[in-house]
């Protein structure tokens, strides 16, 4: 009986030191994956800051160009004929504005901003109006100051 129940206990003190070496090895697993957890939370409060001054500099850069852009179309527009001036003054965008002008310049000089494969589309519009224009002849851009 004796030899039995010492059997027993080494039994159950093997059981109990595999358990508790099962359960050590499942606690530092348990902290490895918290320390990479907090690191993972860590590195997601960083991109989140790193993204919203990203966004404020491009916002910032976006509306710097977009005003240059407006400043530069008010300074052409004070300086266009009048007759030009009423058909730009109809156009909402940006960009139809620019094309308008781009037209006006090949129709004014002849020639095409950039010289890509968007200047057939700018000699199309110079040359369209053209002929919407007075007679057809073709009015400079700018005004003559003398």
């Amino acid at each position: 009986q004796k030899h039995e129940r010492r059997l027993l206990e080494a039994r159950l003190e093997a059981r109990v030191s595999e358990t508790s070496g099962v359960l050590q090895e499942v606690l530092r697993m348990d902290q490895n994956a918290l320390r990479v957890a907090e690191s993972a939370q860590q590195d997601v409060r960083q991109l989140r800051q790193e993204k919203g001054s990203d966004e404020d500099r491009v916002a910032l850069a976006v509306n710097t160009v977009e005003r240059n852009t407006r400043e530069r179309l008010d300074a052409l527009e004070c300086k266009m004929e009048t007759a030009h001036l009423d058909h730009f003054r109809t156009l909402s965008t940006t960009p139809s504005k620019i094309n308008f002008l781009q037209g006006l310049h090949a129709m004014q000089t002849g020639r095409r901003f950039g010289g890509g494969s968007n200047g057939a589309a700018l000699k199309d519009f110079a040359e369209a109006d053209t002929h919407q224009g007075s007679g057809g002849a073709a009015r400079p851009l700018l005004r003559c100051v003398p």
